[in-house]
């Protein structure tokens, strides 16, 4: 179909940036920031202090399980004494008790009986190998009763003990059982085994952290070698892509999201270039006309009634073309589709069917139901209106345009009956400034941005549009948008209904179920 099925390449939405963009550098402006510990340090120094937190948390949780532990221990030897001198004070009294009727004391141990009825020294009645003569703790428990003193102090020294007493009668007179055992082994053990922490969680979090610097700067290694070959391509030329490390892991996806970056990046470029390029060609020639025209009418003024008409088709040419860039710089801008309102297909079908019947000689056949989407009107309309003056151009006698409802989309198909467009092309009749060749040349008018147009419409509306081939063997274009609320079925319209003749009855006319 010859005609601008067109649109060319343009400038990807993020194209509007500094010409320098990307810096070589990396960074905006060509500023680095300010260099900082980075990933490594950071993690070596978090490491280092969860490393001493845990350590030192778990190393008090030891010494106090330790301690615990070793004061149970002290604690049920002194029971096991204590049990077998009350045996012997029970059996033989006070003064049958000796120091090899219980367990051997050993170095530090105590063994006594006190008369409470006494007071001061005269209270010891009994000390094991006539040693400590007054008494090692202040509990005095009833008969029976069995106190634990955690607290005690050895006579005239302040060494901590650990001391058990029992109340007894003997003979009729009260007395008190108590063995204790030295806390001071166990308070040296402690304070031992605190310094070896406190000077070995240090150590040993400053050895975890040197291996998390190294650890972290070995991970990163591939990351540094990425970003110096990002950093060494140009700005002028971004063909250059980064090497793909052997191994399929965060490190080698971070490569391959890489380099399609730079492809996309590449691709926006050259779309760019060529945009520029095709923009600057379509308007050289209207304006060298329109300047032509000037210097004929500025040399020779009375041709003025012949290079009018010229000038005045120039100018609409260079009205359509600047109008259509604006479109398409709204589109790559998110511009487009700006307002939501329910808008009626069907209505800017039947006033283009109305429109093809009174301005062409064509025989226009139409199939219209209803079909509502929400979107922005006049955008729409341009779309809808683009797309059957594309056809109009190239149809050699008739032009079918049909609307509706299938499922939850609206659909609206276009066809003609001229020369069609290859199926290799379908795709590529999109792009911007694109003519498929010569019958599809400025002749029939148009820069080939129309479909272009249509397609950023069509796609910012949540929609498709498609190129295919017509029943008459002319080309189809088919938009479907998601509804917004439709009427199924229709019947094709009568002569009356839109006005003028549809003509071409006795060919297949266009269905609108079709595609």
């Amino acid at each position: 179909m010859s005609v601008p099925r067109d649109p060319g390449h343009s400038p990807e939405p993020g194209d509007h940036r500094d010409p320098e963009w990307p810096r070589p550098s990396g960074h905006p402006a060509g500023v680095r920031p300010a260099e900082g510990p980075g990933v490594r340090g950071q993690a070596a120094f978090v490491a280092v202090l969860v490393l001493a937190f845990a350590l030192f948390t778990g190393g008090g949780i030891m010494l106090g399980a330790l301690a615990t532990t070793l004061r149970r221990g002290i604690e049920d030897t002194q029971r096991a004494r204590l049990s077998e001198a009350v045996a012997v004070v029970a059996q033989r009294g006070v003064a049958g008790l000796t120091a090899e009727d219980v367990h051997p004391l050993g170095s530090g141990g105590a063994l006594q009986v006190l008369d409470p009825s006494r007071t001061g020294q005269a209270e010891v009645v009994y000390a094991a190998d006539g040693r400590w003569d007054a008494p090692l703790t202040t509990a005095r428990p009833a008969p029976g009763v069995t106190v634990v003193d955690r607290h005690a102090r050895a006579p005239h020294s302040d060494t901590p003990y650990l001391a058990v007493a029992q109340g007894i009668t003997s003979a009729g007179t009260a007395y008190v059982v108590v063995t204790g055992g030295t806390l001071a082994g166990v308070d040296r053990a402690l304070r031992q085994d605190a310094l070896s922490l406190v000077g070995g969680v240090p150590l040993l979090s400053l050895l975890g952290g040197w291996a998390v610097w190294l650890l972290v700067g070995r991970t990163l290694r591939p990351v540094e070698e990425l970003r110096t070959a990002v950093e060494e391509i140009g700005a002028a030329d971004v063909t250059g892509r980064v090497p793909v490390p052997p191994r399929h892991d965060e490190i080698g996806r971070l490569a391959v999201t890489m380099n399609a970056l730079l492809t996309r990046i590449q691709h926006s470029r050259d779309s760019q270039r060529r945009f520029v390029a095709d923009a600057s060609h379509e308007l050289r020639s209207p304006v060298a006309a329109l300047g032509a025209g000037l210097e004929i009418l500025q040399q020779r003024p009375e041709e003025l009634p012949a290079v009018l008409p010229l000038m005045m088709t120039e100018t609409r040419h260079l009205a359509s073309l600047t109008d259509g860039l604006l479109v398409l710089a709204r589109a790559d801008a998110g511009m487009l589709h700006r307002r939501t309102v329910d808008v009626d297909l069907d209505d800017i079908v039947a006033a283009e069917v109305s429109r093809m019947r009174t301005s062409t000689g064509l025989a226009v056949e139409a199939r219209l139901a209803a079909a509502r989407v929400v979107g922005e009107p006049d955008d729409l309309y341009r779309a809808v209106r683009n797309l059957v003056d594309n056809a109009a151009r190239v149809a050699h006698g008739r032009l079918g345009l049909s609307v509706g409802a299938e499922g939850e989309e609206a659909v609206v198909r276009v066809d003609d009956d001229g020369p069609g467009i290859p199926a290799d092309e379908r795709a590529r009749v999109f792009d911007r400034f694109v003519r498929l060749d010569a019958d599809r040349g400025r002749s029939h008018g148009g820069a080939g941005l129309g479909l272009a147009i249509v397609h950023s419409i069509v796609t910012a509306h949540g929609g498709t549009v498609t190129a295919g081939e017509s029943p008459w063997g002319g080309a189809r274009f088919e938009i479907r948008l998601p509804a917004a609320g439709t009427t199924p079925g229709g019947e094709p319209e009568g002569p009356g209904e839109v006005g003028g003749d549809q003509g071409g009855g006795d060919d297949e006319a266009p269905s609108g179920r079709e595609g």
